[in-house]
């Protein structure tokens, strides 16, 4: 195992957790490192997460600094700007640049020139301000994009109609915008 074994996680929130135990369980890094501006957070949910590491194959879970993400190989960046009530993601643009623009300079300046994937809203956006702060090429910093709205919609109409999310096949196009569908189909196109 070596250093570029290990994935670093910038924010500690549910985003940032959850991840992390997802990593965990499903044992897709030996090591993962959990970043927050609140340190305790930090240690509290790697912690919690070391400690269900039982569940799982043996992984290094701990709470680190960027010196800690710098050799990682991917460096996913959860932090940003939080909506409240029924703001929408938008309304975070702001916040969240200033945050994603300071998670990236630290990163970058502790030697970081792995892949970097933004999990911050409106994360089309934040892949840009990542991607021309990092200095990285366009092939390293991608984005969640729309996996959660697809999820989601994939969750709603398996509800709605009866089925089992897993046999249904559903992708969201866009998720900038506060109303959501599904993209209708192109005409002369068959069901």
């Amino acid at each position: 195992m070596t250093d570029r074994d290990r994935i670093a996680i910038i924010g500690a929130g549910h985003v940032g957790a959850t991840a992390a135990y997802a990593l965990m369980l499903r044992a897709l890094a030996p090591e993962i490192v959990l970043i927050d501006n609140n340190g305790a957070r930090a240690h509290a949910e790697a912690a919690d997460i070391a400690d269900a590491n039982a569940l799982a194959r043996p992984a290094r879970v701990w709470a680190g600094d960027y010196a800690d993400a710098a050799r990682a190989r991917i460096a996913v960046i959860t932090a940003g700007g939080a909506t409240h009530g029924s703001q929408d993601r938008l309304s975070v643009a702001a916040d969240s640049a200033a945050i994603v623009t300071d998670c990236v300079d630290r990163l970058i300046g502790a030697g970081f020139c792995g892949v970097l994937v933004i999990a911050a809203n409106p994360v089309e956006l934040m892949i840009l301000v990542a991607l021309l702060r990092s200095g990285l090429p366009a092939s390293q910093v991608i984005g969640s994009g729309t996996l959660l709205d697809t999820s989601r919609l994939k969750q709603a109409l398996s509800q709605a109609l009866g089925v089992a999310p897993r046999r249904s096949r559903v992708m969201c196009w866009a998720s900038m915008a506060t109303a959501r569908s599904p993209p209708s189909r192109p005409s002369g196109s068959a069901a």
